[in-house]
């Protein structure tokens, strides 16, 4: 049939064109050139995101020219930048020197920051991800603690128990940052519970105020003896450290919780400690 096109072999034809002229070494000298002008000129997020190729830029562009272009294509304007160059060129070349000079200090100085950062990491070898209960053991067991008053189940800092827990019948959402609610449960557990004691006190009130009326919080998180057996004494001193369940009980109840008892642990070496709001 006259007037269709095959696209297969029109492809095939364009494709066969590309490789012919791939294969001419001025036109691979010519892509060189079009990728090194694109990372001159180009954004430094453009040439590459990552720490030490941001530096590299910051230290290329730290040179200040201080011999500006004074072409023109016209003669009185050419004249004139020649005229205004020979004037200033000298004040303008020793504030060049100086402004180099102190960001390419600055920016050795910030390289040099980040290999002591990297050090550290390196030091800390593993780095302690905090006590996150496994879903597939915890989800029968929270199942029965956080039945309550009507809405959905917030897990704070647990994200893998949500679909354990939508899996058996139970609306689980994840919290991202405090909890805001309102929620007929909260579960914090995770990041959520390794900070700084005075944080965890503030976390304990917001998550009293997260839950409606007749609500639970639930505090699941590793045995402090049993994670500290677990790890190297290294790991023990830099970790974030789990608190004790007695701790938390007194956490809650200063939220104005009320103690609801335990529930039985979902793992080896750790608790769930339960409280309802009145």
């Amino acid at each position: 049939m006259s007037g269709v096109i095959d696209h297969r072999r029109l492809l095939d034809e364009i494709d066969a064109e590309v490789r012919r002229r791939r294969a001419d070494p001025s036109v691979a000298a010519l892509e060189r050139d079009l990728d090194a002008s694109f990372a001159r000129f180009a954004p430094a997020p453009a040439a590459g995101t990552g720490f030490e190729a941001m530096l590299t830029r910051a230290q290329d562009a730290s040179f200040v020219d201080a011999s500006p272009a004074v072409v023109s294509s016209r003669t009185a304007v050419r004249r004139l930048k020649g005229l205004v160059h020979r004037a200033v060129g000298w004040e303008v070349r020793h504030v060049a020197v100086q402004v180099s000079a102190f960001a390419a200090t600055l920016t050795e100085a910030v390289r040099l920051l980040g290999r002591r950062v990297d050090a550290l990491e390196a030091a800390r070898a593993d780095p302690v991800d905090p006590f996150e209960p496994p879903a597939w053991e915890w989800a029968p067991v929270l199942a029965g603690v956080v039945a309550g008053p009507p809405g959905p189940v917030g897990l704070a800092g647990c994200g893998a128990l949500a679909e354990a827990l939508g899996a058996i019948g139970i609306d689980a959402v994840e919290v991202s940052g405090d909890p805001a609610g309102p929620f007929g449960a909260l579960v914090l557990s995770g990041p959520a519970v390794r900070r700084p004691p005075a944080a965890l006190a503030a976390l304990a009130r917001r998550a009293a105020a997260a839950v409606a009326p007749g609500g639970t919080v639930v505090v699941v998180d590793a045995d402090p003896a049993a994670w500290a057996a677990a790890r190297s004494p290294v790991e023990v001193d830099l970790g974030a450290r789990p608190l004790h369940a007695a701790t938390w009980r007194v956490l809650l109840a200063d939220a104005g919780l009320e103690p609801a008892g335990d529930a039985p642990a979902g793992g080896a070496g750790a608790y769930a400690v339960v409280a309802r709001r009145p």
